[in-house]
């Protein structure tokens, strides 16, 4: 992955959880994950072409939104303890239903971690199990996806019970 022409997101501003400090790897900028999810790191100066919306899981880095492309952000920490799970399903049901009008981009620092959670439970409220989100996930960006193993837990035992229950109540 190493060509002139690819750039590279940022593992080395931060502590990135669940990644060996001397990993050696690289990883490009973004990747697309479906037609309409991009899923990346930092830095932030471009988005992939077509975005119109943008979930900024590391707003410690500041970058201009391009015209016309709507932003959120949040402030979720790539620690061994979960965020605000309603914050998550917020998160993941927003990227859900904005994929339906344009191209959504998902970044934190390096494209791994917290940018993997929201896009792994975004894939889950769209049908996906777990298991078949971060495996997508995995082949598309990259094997350390969700290396934070709090976040792939998580994914794996709770998730599909709490967005069942969260589904459930809104009926």
């Amino acid at each position: 992955m190493n060509q002139p022409d690819v750039e590279l997101a940022d593992l080395e501003s931060e502590r990135i959880e669940g990644l060996e400090e001397d990993a050696g790897i690289e990883l490009a900028l973004f990747s697309q994950i479906a037609p309409s999810i991009w899923m990346g790191g930092c830095p932030v100066d471009s988005v992939p072409p077509g975005t119109r919306f943008i979930v900024d899981l590391y707003p410690w880095a500041e970058y201009s939104v391009p015209q016309g492309v709507t932003i959120t952000k949040s402030w979720l920490q790539d620690v061994h303890e979960m965020p605000d799970i309603d914050e998550l399903i917020a998160l993941a049901c927003w990227v859900s239903t904005v994929r339906r009008i344009g191209t959504v981009t998902i970044h934190c620092q390096a494209g791994l971690n917290r940018s993997g959670l929201v896009t792994a439970l975004a894939l889950m409220v769209d049908g996906a199990t777990a298991g078949d989100a971060i495996d997508h996930l995995r082949a598309c960006r990259h094997p350390m996806v969700l290396c934070n193993s709090t976040f792939e837990a998580w994914l794996r035992l709770e998730a599909g019970a709490v967005l069942e229950k969260f589904f459930r109540q809104g009926s």
